[in-house]
């Protein structure tokens, strides 16, 4: 190697350290402490529970939750809130009314109220029969839970079990649904003692961002409290999630949880408002009916820890450091590759070289952190290592290629060469370029399914944007190209162009989330749609200086 080649290696060194300081201010900015109002009191009045951990869910007819699993979890909220709300009292939690008794704490007691209406019975019987029981830890009865809104009865009916419930027992009865459908089914309101309404700014049809979640949950109490004028409202349920996707401009985090924690209940205790939040413990069994957002809803986490204090600063990544070195390690393994191998780039090419290899790295880092958040059952954490498996391996045969001088050289095998190798697995003469095909293949057709799902049923869907940012730059910078006989590609590529566009458009200009996925859909798309070019970035021939 001449002097001058050795020397434009040292052009990477000043690149990388400067990607290693980039990506230091990033996870510290994720992991600073953020200063936030705190709350007035040091216990909260009433928050939502279920008892169910890991694995466990209400869909199980067979489960039955161990009383002293209901105590544990007591005994840790009694430390926090006045007050628990249930939903049910199927799988042993009838057993929350007593052991709640032991450890101090008041129950808004829920019976599950849907289309079983052997259930209902039981449900009901049960409620009544625990208020009789309990009267001075049973605070009220809220007979069905949002039952309007999943269509499951008429308000008729509701009413007739609202009614006998207020029969059957002293104390106050009432029904919980979403302050819409309150509004729709306003004479229900003869039927109870007090009216129970969430307010839940983030699943609002025109989702509220942060910023104005507090000034939402006051505009709709002042429109409820006219609407139902000499009713006793409770807020059954509000809150925020501190992971999933965004909608619109309302962004999961845990600063933003704990924002709208603090800032509703300074509100609420200004107002002297009765309120309950939801909920006490992420609830992971949720996620397969509302997506990775619907299991980040609870103020402790699965191991019921607690996600953050009442007061004091809050920091959104705690381990932003664990993160910044995982970074840092595999960028460097990345520029070790090209200076073992002894590419031949220009200055700017290594500079480049070093930033792009550090940016893949981050990447691949921040879909581990996606996948390890979002990824349920084995099937979804199958899903979440195959796709780190494609970017990590698009990432090393770029690296690879560039430092070998081999990034835009050598066939690749179209979709047809793939599909009709994946068809004969036992041929053992492999065809050129089989193996960046299929990568490419892959890549293309598996954003486009994602890209088709969002655009058609968004509401619950994730956008795993780092999963695909490192193969679209890769095959990008590789102008893997269709070739002259690839119909399938072009038209496949148009289709995942044309679902990315309206994903944008459906999603909106303020959902930044969704905007950086659709960019790094339409530059995947962009090779396979027949327009892309290759990229000159300044690699130079072996026989160069």
């Amino acid at each position: 190697m001449s002097a001058s080649t050795s020397a434009r290696r040292w052009w990477a060194l000043p690149a990388f350290a400067a990607a290693i300081a980039v990506s230091f201010g990033y996870w510290w900015w994720q992991g600073r402490p953020v200063s936030l109002a705190d709350v007035p009191h040091p216990k909260l009045h009433c928050v939502s529970y279920a008892p169910f951990r890991d694995a466990q869910s209400p869909a199980d007819p067979a489960l039955m939750i161990a009383p002293a699993q209901i105590d544990a979890d007591l005994a840790l909220l009694a430390q926090r809130f006045e007050c628990v709300r249930t939903y049910s009292t199927a799988h042993g939690q009838d057993e929350v009314v007593p052991i709640a008794a032991h450890h101090g704490l008041k129950v808004i007691l829920g019976a599950w109220i849907g289309r079983d209406a052997a259930r209902n019975e039981a449900e009901l019987a049960r409620t009544i029969a625990l208020a009789n029981q309990y009267p001075d830890t049973v605070r009220a009865l809220v007979i069905g839970n949002e039952t309007l809104l999943r269509r499951e009865l008429p308000p008729e009916a509701l009413g007739v079990m609202l009614r006998r419930a207020k029969d059957g027992t002293s104390v106050p009865v009432s029904y919980a649904d979403v302050w819409e459908f309150w509004l729709r089914n306003a004479p229900l309101a003869e039927s109870v003692d007090f009216v129970t309404i969430h307010i839940l700014p983030y699943w609002e049809d025109d989702p509220i961002d942060i910023a104005r979640a507090t000034d939402h949950v006051r505009n709709i109490l002042a429109k409820m409290t006219a609407a139902f004028a000499g009713k006793t409202l409770l807020i059954g349920e509000t809150g925020w999630p501190s992971a999933g996707r965004m909608r619109e401009g309302a962004r999961p985090g845990l600063v933003n949880q704990a924002r709208f924690v603090r800032e509703f209940v300074a509100f609420a205790e200004e107002r002297g408002l009765e309120y309950n939040l939801i909920e006490a413990f992420d609830q992971p069994w949720k996620r397969g009916q509302e997506g990775t957002v619907g299991g980040y809803w609870g103020l402790y986490d699965g191991a019921r820890a607690a996600k953050f204090a009442f007061s004091g600063p809050v920091r959104e990544v705690g381990a932003w450091r664990a993160y910044w070195l995982a970074t840092c390690a595999l960028g460097g393994l990345a520029l070790a590759l090209a200076l073992s191998r002894k590419a031949r780039f220009s200055r700017w090419g290594w500079a480049g070289y070093a930033l792009l290899a550090f940016a893949a790295a981050a990447s691949m880092v921040e879909h581990a952190r996606f996948v390890a958040v979002t990824s349920l059952g084995a099937r979804a954490w199958l899903l979440g290592a195959l796709t780190l498996a494609l970017a990590a391996a698009s990432a090393w045969i770029a690296c690879e290629g560039a430092a070998r001088g081999t990034l835009r050289s050598g066939p690749r095998a179209s979709l047809r060469a793939v599909l009709e190798r994946a068809a004969r697995p036992w041929r053992t003469t492999p065809e050129g370029g089989l193996w960046l095909g299929a990568l490419q293949a892959a890549a293309v057709l598996g954003a486009a399914a994602i890209c088709l799902a969002l655009a058609v049923d968004p509401r619950y869907r994730d956008f795993p944007t780092a999963a695909f940012v490192v193969p679209a730059f890769a095959f990008a910078l590789m102008g893997a190209t269709p070739a002259a006989d690839g119909t399938e590609e072009r038209w496949l590529g148009r289709i995942l162009a044309a679902a990315a566009v309206a994903v944008g458009v459906r999603e909106g200009p303020e959902n930044w989330q969704a905007i950086g996925w659709c960019a790094t859909a339409l530059l995947l798309a962009w090779p396979w749609s027949g327009l892309a070019r290759a990229i000159d970035w300044g690699q130079r021939s072996p026989n160069s200086n």
